[in-house]
């Protein structure tokens, strides 16, 4: 049957099964191991800088010597035109300062993390400066009506005389340009990362320790296949899609949202403890529970008003985030029914409430009084929303650890439990 014919659903998935070996081609990709992977670690900016600080450092144990630094500087020192945008960037190092720098002892070179909040600081031999900004997933910020780069930008002027001696990289994954205000801060991608060091990796690949070898390869690997855009895995993905269009879509359709497989598992984790009492009936965007605190806390609210009470419950709350991510939190929720105001109210809720406590007499019908600090989970792991669960269901603990039911006396803050939720 031509595969651009409309099939009945179960020809589509059946065609599918019995060519399921035209997923063999992707086991080039799949199969793989990366420590980056492993770790959980290869979109995470901070690792990013860490490793490039490593392998710009000519005095680190990678075995490349200064190579790679060199290799860097005489890329900077080129003109560089992306096939993603039109525009035609001049080298970022020019002469006579990349004469200055490629003839001098690269060696005498210092590499800095985080000075003054910048990602990573070379000083160079001849009082030059590079200054790094690294941006993986992230755009830029600021604080106060300044950017981040601006702050950037007046600590290297007050720290390095010599202005024209300060060259400033912006390094992202596609060619991101910075604001406007800060164009002095050039382009940089790390496709251009990648070439070097794929390059220089090959001049020394005989020479390295194993252990060498295998992060630098590994490293290869993530930006190769993880922060650029790998082509040949694009086209042989698109190949197996026009094959089997139908049935992928069919599966796509009807697979399970990453919330409701984080709900699920959560609501899974949750139905067997003692200490809890489920008040969902099956798993959804919320499940919500009550402990005995709870129960407690809301007895003595219904006891200082009429019908309708106030509902008291915890809810773990699960939101898409990103393509394949969730964004999850644990929040203990006052649902106020008469969404009257009620002086006796506000003062036991305010005793217990670690943020958004009642203010003046305002009328009011839900709260969140404490919540843990809310959670990114780029794609759905069982093992790490398990683990985040349970770390949540603890910090719960230590939050009713505070509570006091006698209403004459003075209830203790909550400071020190809102730094326990920090961590």
């Amino acid at each position: 049957m031509n595969t651009s014919e409309m099939q009945k659903p179960e020809q589509a998935l059946l065609e599918l099964m019995q060519d399921i070996r035209c997923l063999e081609k992707l086991r080039p990709w799949t199969d793989r191991i990366n420590i980056f992977h492993v770790l959980k670690i290869a979109r995470t900016e901070i690792r990013h800088s860490n490793m490039l600080a490593w392998l710009l450092d000519p005095n680190e144990n990678h075995g490349l010597g200064s190579d790679f630094l060199q290799a860097f500087i005489t890329d900077l020192s080129k003109p560089h035109t992306y096939e993603f945008a039109s525009d035609y960037y001049d080298p970022i190092i020019k002469p006579p300062a990349a004469i200055n720098l490629l003839s001098s002892n690269l060696k005498n070179s210092q590499v800095f993390r985080e000075w003054n909040h910048i990602d990573v600081l070379l000083k160079l031999p001849k009082d030059y400066i590079i200054a790094f900004e690294n941006k993986v997933d992230a755009v830029e910020s600021s604080k106060s009506g300044k950017s981040q780069l601006e702050y950037y930008t007046e600590a290297l002027e007050r720290n390095f005389v010599e202005a024209d001696k300060i060259i400033k990289v912006f390094l992202t994954p596609d060619g991101n340009k910075p604001s406007e205000k800060n164009n002095e801060w050039r382009v940089y991608t790390y496709s251009d990362i990648l070439s070097i060091l794929q390059s220089v990796y090959e001049l020394h690949e005989d020479s390295l320790s194993d252990e060498a070898n295998i992060l630098i390869k590994n490293y290869i690997g993530i930006l190769d296949n993880e922060i650029m855009e790998n082509y040949e895995l694009k086209d042989l993905c698109n190949e197996i899609y026009q094959k089997h269009k139908q049935a992928f879509d069919l599966i796509f359709e009807n697979r399970e949202s990453v919330t409701s497989m984080a709900s699920l598992l959560c609501y899974k984790l949750l139905e067997p403890k003692d200490k809890i009492e489920l008040l969902n009936k099956k798993a959804g965007v919320y499940n919500k529970f009550t402990t005995e605190k709870s129960r407690q806390l809301e007895n003595s609210l219904k006891g200082e008003m009429q019908d309708p009470p106030i509902d008291v419950y915890y809810q773990f709350e699960f939101r898409p985030s990103g393509d394949y991510g969730v964004k999850a939190t644990l929040t203990l929720v006052l649902h106020n029914k008469s969404k009257k105001f009620d002086a006796n109210i506000k003062k036991i809720v305010n005793k217990y409430a670690e943020k958004n406590k009642i203010d003046g007499e305002k009328n009011w019908e839900w709260k969140g009084i404490w919540s843990t600090k809310p959670k990114q989970f780029k794609e759905i792991r069982d093992e790490e929303i398990r683990k985040w669960i349970e770390s949540s269901l603890e910090q719960l603990e230590k939050y009713e650890n505070e509570f006091n039911f006698d209403k004459s006396a003075a209830i203790p803050q909550m400071e020190s439990v809102s730094e326990q939720n920090r961590d």
